[in-house]
């Protein structure tokens, strides 16, 4: 049965190999992507294997969206 795509943007913290040779990705999600968890957690709830594809965009839409932009001062 194919649903509408669960799509946000996300932040990647960490990628990592699993002990027997799986790999395990961690994803930040803006705050206010609250709605899209909740489909995530629905989706996970029932079994679902999630077919991902992986978009690149530009990295302020994060701050911009979040308002949790960093910036350094020298």
């Amino acid at each position: 049965m194919a649903e509408e795509a669960i799509t946000f943007p996300a932040e990647i913290i960490k990628v990592q190999t699993m002990q027997d040779g799986a790999i395990r990705i961690t994803l930040d999600l803006p705050a206010d992507k609250v709605a899209t968890a909740a489909k995530l957690m629905e989706a996970k709830q029932r079994g679902c294997v999630l077919e991902v594809a992986a978009v690149a965009i530009d990295k302020q839409i994060k701050s911009e969206t979040t308002g949790n932009g960093r910036k350094i001062h020298i």
